[in-house]
């Protein structure tokens, strides 16, 4: 979901156009025909993304949601490493910086380029808006991480998630060092963990 969600830059289409989906859509088609129980596993955009098909296809059994952005800021220190890693110029010793980069997967490109992206931030708008829309109709268990030091997702998302979610089957954890994009080495592991509790929450059904 996050690789579809990449495509909606690289590819310049956005959910405000028909084939917004259809990435989306033909990966999970293709996964189905091997897999019979497919859990849908999102960060940021793909969280978005990964809830508003979760109810879409029988084969979806939950979606494990990271950083879902339905209420967004960006502070200082987002901004600055955006900058550092939009231009290349940063330390290859800060590994806070290099799990920025790595999450966004996006080769380096020039400034012209970067404003072509504007049209897909309005995207994440409406993808926020059709989320907040669909929540209180979405069944599937969900499992939602937070991270206290995100730099683009404000705290307020949880409150909205708890407020549309009533009596639905979802769990929310929180990382209380943790960015947008970086996990220190103990809140990673305990990410983990909680994915693998999941699982097993969900083969027990």
């Amino acid at each position: 979901i996050d690789q579809a969600a990449q495509a909606l830059y690289e590819q310049n289409i956005g959910p405000m156009q028909k084939r917004a989906f259809s990435v989306e859509d033909n990966i999970i088609k293709e996964m189905s025909q091997k897999y019979p129980n497919i859990i849908l596993v999102g960060h940021s955009m793909g969280a978005l993304l990964s809830l508003l098909l979760s109810e879409k296809y029988d084969c979806v059994i939950g979606v494990f949601a990271v950083a879902t952005p339905l209420s967004i800021k960006v502070n200082l220190k987002g901004f600055i490493c955006s900058l550092k890693v939009l231009t290349g110029h940063y330390d290859k010793d800060d590994e806070y910086v290099i799990a920025s980069y790595r999450a966004w997967s996006i080769p380096k490109g020039t400034w012209r380029t970067y404003m072509g992206w504007i049209p897909r931030y309005i995207d994440l708008f409406y993808l926020i808006y059709l989320t907040k829309k669909h929540l209180p109709y979405l069944k599937k268990p969900m499992l939602f991480i937070h991270c206290r030091c995100d730099e683009f997702v404000r705290y307020k998302t949880t409150k909205i998630l708890k407020r549309k979610l009533i009596n639905h089957n979802y769990r929310i954890e929180e990382l209380n060092k943790s960015g947008h994009f970086y996990y220190p080495n103990g809140e990673n592991e305990k990410l983990i963990n909680t994915f693998i509790s999941f699982l097993n929450q969900l083969k027990e059904q």
